[in-house]
């Protein structure tokens, strides 16, 4: 996917050219952050797809998450000796059963095997008797829109999707219902064709597994999504 290079101010100067002066700058500029905030709420986008390392501290419990994850997607295991596994996503309830029962305190130190998520904090157990890390492939959180060089995720052919959902607002703030109505309309139907346009790219991702020798060098399929919530 290319790197998106529409700016902030690129996006102001195209709602001023719909019959708007410099006054409504500051408008569209709430309209524009509100419209991407919106947007990336709508569905599980694939310009939200981040990935950082999650690398675990000695002997502490918990790890902070980062600052900007919205969803959570999923752990995996990275190079290195005895990492060649991530430990197990378990709900809070089992997992606090299951500290109980397996008395792991802060007396047992171990590569984690399990965690949960609790207050913006991943919890380990057992604790990490040394440092780890991991690999986290999660959904991003947009980040508001500052300077006039500031770009959103969105790739450049679909960013005018954050223009019509401002003119919206315009629009409605002059009672120009019937105008407001159409821009509204032209930001669903933007919405409705990214979604099914990702939709489609997800449906031709596929995995090719390697199958044995003995299958002549055939490959198997797995049409799943590379990894999910």
């Amino acid at each position: 996917m290319s790197v998106p290079t529409v700016t902030y101010a690129d996006l102001v100067s195209r709602c001023l050219t719909y019959g708007y002066g410099i006054s409504d700058e500051e408008n569209f500029k709430v309209w524009l952050n509100k419209a991407y905030v919106d947007v990336a709420g709508m569905f599980p986008w694939d310009w939200l797809e981040a990935h950082t390392d999650i690398v675990t501290t000695p002997q502490q419990p918990t790890t902070l998450m980062p600052d900007d994850l919205k969803q959570w997607g999923r752990l995996s295991p990275t190079t290195g000796v005895d990492n060649w596994y991530a430990p197990e996503y378990m709900d809070e309830f089992d997992y606090r059963e299951y500290v109980r029962t397996r008395k792991y305190t802060e007396n047992h130190y171990a590569q984690p095997a399990y965690y949960t998520l609790f207050a913006n904090e991943i919890h380990w157990t057992p604790f990490p008797d040394r440092e780890y890390t991991y690999k986290l492939s999660y959904w991003a959180a947009p980040v508001a829109l500052v300077d006039p060089t500031d770009v959103t995720r969105i790739p450049d052919y679909d960013v005018d999707v954050l223009v019509q959902y401002a003119l919206s607002q315009m629009a409605q703030r002059e009672n120009d219902y019937s105008k407001a109505a159409s821009a509204l309309d032209m930001a669903g139907a933007k919405v409705n064709q990214m979604m099914r346009n990702q939709k489609s790219k997800q449906k031709q991702k596929i995995d090719r597994v390697p199958m044995p020798a003995s299958y002549g060098g055939v490959y198997d399929t797995d049409t799943r999504r590379r990894w999910r919530a």
